[in-house]
């Protein structure tokens, strides 16, 4: 059955629950569960309860924010880049909470709409590979005006996890915070990670998870990171998709090049004639705010080219021509 709980639904819970715990901290400033929830009713009342999506940008802090408060009225919300005017008179989008901006592999600008059914599917899946539960502490470095760092916010709430906030990756910044706090799971662009090694940060001792994604992972770097003591879980996923929809879990098997491991619970994955990855399952779209994106058949077919082995791992190969 679709989990259609909001994600407000999820800290009010969790309210309920803990409401002293530690939520989220962005530097100096720290919120616990019930701090942040207060915080963020006082940011709802200033917003109209309807379907007309709320979209507009600002840092990290700000985005997370009207995440929350759009939740709490039942709005969607369209998290905008820095660059990118605030948007009125949308249309009315029932059913929907969160809309990104992607793109196709031609760079042709594609949006997103997402249901809490897809968030609450994808947040689900991917705690239960990831391992994130009560206690543990994410470092959200990803902007909030992708899927990637968005999903965080849904995992964390869900999991009652604890989120650490940044404005975005600054390689001194994350790697001061990993040595300062119990860092259990950070999600990173290879780019970023090479950043990170330049600067001689090991992982910490609290590190279960670095999550790599967004990019080409090569041997040379796995290697010069393993060999600092992370622990890699290089991923695949799509704004589609809600973000994660395979990760290779490194007890799992000895690691390759391209090989992003099995998909979550509740995703399939099949290569098609034309060696094209194809998804399906609940945490997939319903389709481009536009039309099309979900074939006939069922299926989105992605722009990238992939393999999957007699286990049913998954290794990306390139990208479509």
């Amino acid at each position: 059955m679709a989990d259609h709980r909001s994600l407000a639904h999820h800290l009010q819970q969790t309210v309920g629950r803990r409401p002293a715990a530690l939520f989220l901290h962005v530097s100096d400033q720290q919120w616990t569960y019930a701090e942040w929830l207060s915080d963020c009713r006082q940011s709802a009342d200033s917003l109209e309860n309807n379907w007309r999506p709320l979209a507009c940008g600002g840092n990290s802090l700000a985005l997370a924010r009207l995440t929350w408060a759009c939740s709490l009225v039942g709005r969607p919300f369209w998290p905008l880049a820095p660059e990118r005017q605030a948007m009125a008179n949308l249309p009315e989008l029932p059913g929907i909470a969160l809309i990104v901006s992607s793109s196709d592999s031609e760079g042709r600008p594609r949006t997103v709409p997402l249901g809490t059914a897809q968030l609450n599917a994808a947040a689900a899946a991917a705690n239960a590979r990831l391992g994130l539960g009560a206690g543990d502490l994410w470092l959200n470095c990803l902007p909030l005006f992708h899927i990637d760092g968005q999903s965080i916010l849904w995992r964390c709430a869900r999991a009652d996890a604890a989120m650490l906030l940044h404005d975005g990756f600054q390689a001194k910044a994350v790697g001061d915070d990993l040595q300062r706090h119990p860092v259990t799971h950070i999600s990173l662009t290879p780019a970023m990670l090479a950043a990170l090694l330049d600067r001689g940060v090991a992982s910490p001792a609290s590190l279960r998870v670095a999550l790599i994604g967004g990019g080409i992972l090569s041997r040379a770097l796995y290697e010069r990171a393993a060999a600092t003591g992370w622990t890699l879980w290089p991923s695949y996923g799509l704004s589609e998709s809600s973000a994660l929809v395979a990760a290779h879990d490194p007890a799992d098997s000895p690691w390759h090049e391209g090989l992003v491991g099995r998909p979550l619970a509740g995703v399939g994955i099949s290569i098609g004639d034309d060696g094209r990855i194809r998804l399906r399952g609940q945490q997939l779209m319903t389709g481009y705010l536009g039309g099309g994106g979900i074939e006939a058949d069922g299926w989105l077919y992605s722009s990238d080219l992939g393999r999957i082995d007699e286990a049913g791992r998954l290794t990306i190969l390139g990208r479509a021509v």
